[in-house]
Parts: C-alpha cells; structure tokens; sequence
C-alpha cells in the first residue's frame, strides 16, 4: 500500500513539473517544433507511468486520468505567471483555441477526471488492500 501511495504522490509531482515545464518551454517556443514537440511528451510520459505502475493496472488508469488535472492547472498557471495576457484563471484555466496538443480538456473535465481517479483509488484501497 506504501508503494501505491509513493507512486502516487511522485506521480502527481511529476505531473506538476511537466505542466511547469512545458510552460516555460511554449513561453520560449510558442510556435511548435516540427516534428510536434506533443509527440516526444507524450512518449517520455507513458514511459514514465508505465514504470511507476509495474504494480496495478488500476493504479495506471487512476494516474492517467488524474495527469491533465495536475499538468494541465500548472501549465495554465505557469503561462499566466510569464505573460499575465494568457490564461487569466491561472491553474483553473481552459485550453486556449491556438493549441496544438492531442488532446486538450476544460477545467469541467479535468475535475471530473481527477474524481474519477480518487473514485478508482478509493475501489483499489477498498477491494485490494
């Protein structure tokens, strides 16, 4: 249980980091690189979780669905703090028309994913542990 609970965690603060990076990184680069820089992210993160989550597969579909919430509000957050015009909610931002990401979620969705995932953590814990 200590595992899941310190995958968990890492994986949320891994979350954070590569909304706060990609900020940064698409403050600097605000045209993407060709080939789509969304392709190596996406590669570099399914690595990620696909190590982290050796131990359940509902552990991998909890932290999957609990990433945008995390990297997504950082991300918007990070934008807004370099240029104050962006996303004016900060974290509870919505995607902008401009983007250029797979897959892109309003603040209404990235909720209900995010309680999506502490509804399949909580079934784990309770069914599992």
């Amino acid at each position: 249980m200590i595992t899941i609970l310190v995958h968990l965690v890492l994986w949320i603060l891994y979350s954070g980091f590569e909304g706060i990076r990609e900020g940064y990184y698409f403050n600097c680069f605000p045209k993407p690189a060709k080939p789509d820089i969304h392709v190596l992210f996406t590669l570099q993160r399914l690595t990620v979780i696909l190590v982290m989550c050796a131990t359940s597969p509902l552990i991998f579909l909890a932290m999957a669905l609990m990433f945008p919430f995390f990297h997504d509000g950082f991300y918007y957050a990070t934008r807004h703090k370099l240029n104050v015009v962006v996303y004016q909610k900060g974290f509870w931002s919505d995607p902008s028309s401009t983007s250029t990401a797979f897959l892109n979620f309003k603040l209404k969705d990235r909720i209900l994913m995010l309680v999506g995932s502490l509804v399949v953590i909580a079934l784990y814990f309770s069914l599992f542990i």
